[in-house]
């Protein structure tokens, strides 16, 4: 019984073993289901819809700002 065990172990692929184990851990079955990930069918932004740097406020301000939060 022994032997025979052995020997259909070692006709069995010993690579598939982790990748099945891998497979597994990502989901097995039920990751095969999953809808996309949001906007996959959506072509790339164009950078030209990227908006300008914002302006800083003055130092003054700034300054004033910081010693506030100092303050708290």
């Amino acid at each position: 019984m022994l032997a025979a065990g052995v020997a259909l172990v070692a006709c069995s692929d010993p690579l598939s073993a982790p990748v099945d184990l891998f497979h597994d851990l990502q989901g097995g079955e039920i990751a095969l289901q999953r809808p996309p990930p949001p906007g996959a069918g959506q072509p790339y932004p164009k950078l030209g819809t990227v908006p300008a740097k914002p302006v800083l406020p003055a130092t003054e301000y700034r300054n004033g700002l910081a010693a506030q939060l100092l303050a708290v």
